[in-house]
This record gives C-alpha cells, structure tokens and sequence, in this order.
C-alpha cells in the first residue's frame, strides 16, 4: 500500500528496519520563549549499517494536528538538519538528544508532537520532490507538552539533585511539572542550561534564585559528604549550598526534601534540619501542597 505522503514509489511497510522504540521529553510544561529537550533511542533492525534523518513536528491537539506550529524539516536552519542525520549499525541502537525551541508569541494551549524517520536523501531533495526519498518510521500525535506564558508564573525555585538513575531523574521530573502546574517554574541544569554555557557556572548563578530544593537521595548525601573528593556536580552544588547555610540563608529558603533515601539521612551541613518527606506513595498530596507553599512564601519573602 503507498502512502500519499511521501511519494508513490516508496510504501512505507517495505522500510520498516528503523523505529524509534523510546522517547522522552525533558518537560511536558515548557514556557513559551524557552526550549525543551527530547531524547531517545532509534533502532535499526536491519543486517546493515544504515542512515536516517530525524524530522519532529508539533502541532495543537485542539485542532486535530490541522496546522503543524513547528516542523525541524522546514523550521531549521541546513546545519541543525544535519544534525538530525543519524548513522545507525546493524541491528543496534542510537542514543539521540535533540533541543527544539518555543517562540515566545506561540498561541498557548497543548501541543501533540510526531517523530519521523526518513532516508537521508531528504536533506538533499526539496520536500516537493518526495517520490525521491523514503520514509521509515512515523509515530502516532501524542505525548503532549503544555505551553505556559512566564508571565503567569508566580514563583521559582531551583532543583539541586544527584543524576543517580533513570527512575531518579524520572521522579524529578514529573515533581517539577507538578510545580509548574502550581505557577512555580523549576530551575534545573537539565532543562535551563544554555548551549556553550559552563555547568559549574549555572550552578554558582542559580544558587541565587530565592528557594533551592536539594533533592536528598542517597546518592546525594555521600556526594554532599564526600563533596571535597566530588568537586563537580552535585558534590560541587553541596559546595555551593554549604556556603550560602554558613552565610546565613536556611529558613525556608534551602528546603530537604528526602527522596529514595531510606535512612533518611541529610548531607551534614544540614544539621537536624527539618525535610519534607517526599518518599512515599501519596508524595503528591500533602507533602507536594507543603512543598509549594513553602516556596510561595519564601519567593515573596526575599
């Protein structure tokens, strides 16, 4: 069967040896102006080592995906589409990260997103000569990213945070969208760190922002611990938040939160301060209520 799309001689089910098989967003709120990551895997079935060209598009769902708002294909400039080129070897995997921005007068409302996989001669051939190129792989509208205006939001905090697993990270995350929903916009290195820009140097500006959330795992402890031998990262940050304690800035505005930590153990520069206890089942009913109220009141009160 041919699929009108993409021209007449190539069906789409005789190259289906590329798939993307994981997909994730780095945010399913994203303030319009700003950017947000979307990483993941692409999967070559096939016996031989082959190429593909990423193409992403965005569109709202209100409209049933009637008028794409962002397509990488006719949005990007020729060097960010090379970018999007892939060499895959046989029957293997490859890892790929891709930043996509938002302009900042784009329509607020909930935009769908599609991933497509495409042979590399769509790099080489205008998108009106399509019977000259094949496409392998399209994935259904979904995964849906709310666009909010900074305008509307109320208060900021940042996310100090040890990368120790996936599930870790995931749980982040989903913790900072549920913040943005309360008009609080999470600073963290994954999601605000500009291209070019030196971690160490986002840490030193973001221990500014008038509430830090330091995410205590137990990966964060030991490096907060051990933060003399962990110069970088989260050791680096504990370093950063060590300071500001012996300065005098805690109540309320350096907040412990416990979070796949059974001993519940804090870095020692904490001393017996008191933490929100974040790991539990029902995180997101009074502890998340307490959390944002927290860093309501002390965004005003700085």
């Amino acid at each position: 069967m041919t699929s009108p799309d993409f021209g007449s001689h190539w069906p789409l089910h005789s190259f289906q040896h590329f798939a993307i098989t994981e997909c994730e967003k780095s945010s399913y709120i994203v303030e319009t102006g700003s950017s947000f990551q979307i990483n993941g895997i692409i999967k070559n079935n096939f016996d031989e080592t082959g190429t593909t060209y990423i193409v992403i598009k965005l569109a709202f769902a209100e409209n049933q995906h009637a008028e794409v708002l962002f397509d990488s294909d006719r949005d990007f400039t020729n060097g960010q589409k090379q970018s999007l080129r892939f060499e895959v070897a046989q029957n293997s995997e490859r890892h790929f990260s891709i930043n996509i921005p938002v302009d900042r007068e784009c329509v607020l409302g909930t935009l769908d997103m599609r991933l497509e996989l495409w042979s590399p001669g769509r790099l080489r051939y205008p998108a009106q000569s399509l019977d000259t190129v094949a496409l392998f792989y399209r994935s259904p509208w979904g995964n849906g990213i709310d666009l909010i205006s900074p305008d509307h939001l109320i208060a900021k905090a940042f996310f100090s945070y040890s990368w120790h697993s996936p599930e870790h990270l995931k749980w982040i995350n989903e913790l900072a969208q549920e913040l943005a929903l309360r008009q609080i916009r999470v600073i963290m290195d994954r999601n605000s760190v500009e291209f070019g820009q030196e971690l160490t140097e986002f840490m030193e500006k973001a221990v500014s922002i008038p509430v830090i959330i330091a995410i205590c795992s137990s990966s964060y402890t030991k490096k907060a611990n051990d933060r003399k031998t962990s110069p970088s990262g989260a050791g680096y940050e504990a370093s950063l938040l060590s300071n500001q304690i012996l300065k005098g800035r805690f109540k309320g505005q350096i907040i412990p939160v416990i979070r796949d930590n059974p001993s519940k153990e804090l870095p020692d520069f904490f001393n017996s301060a008191l933490y929100l206890n974040m790991d539990v089942e029902h995180w997101k009913a009074k502890p998340l209520t307490d959390l944002a109220d927290k860093i309501i009141k002390n965004n005003h009160l700085t």
